[in-house]
């Protein structure tokens, strides 16, 4: 088990509170399960980015677009 403590600023906190308690409302599951899936999904995001930049710079290129970045986090939108 691994526990965070978080000093947020309390509009930051009381946000959060009234997001999570929609959230939890209405999916029926605890914050502490939303909150582990968006440290995963933020972890897998900044590995793909990292991936991603290492393989651009071994490339030698040092600049990306934006376009590219979506593309590499399979979040571009298709028309």
């Amino acid at each position: 088990m691994l526990t965070i403590t978080l000093n947020l600023p309390q509009k930051t906190e009381q946000q959060l509170e009234k997001d999570f308690q929609h959230l939890e409302n209405l999916t029926k599951k605890p914050r502490d399960f939303h909150i582990e899936k968006a440290i995963i999904r933020y972890l897998e995001h900044a590995n793909k980015l990292m991936k991603f930049f290492e393989q651009e710079r071994s490339k030698g290129n040092l600049g990306y677009t934006t376009d590219d970045l979506l593309e590499q986090l399979n979040l571009k939108e298709i028309d």
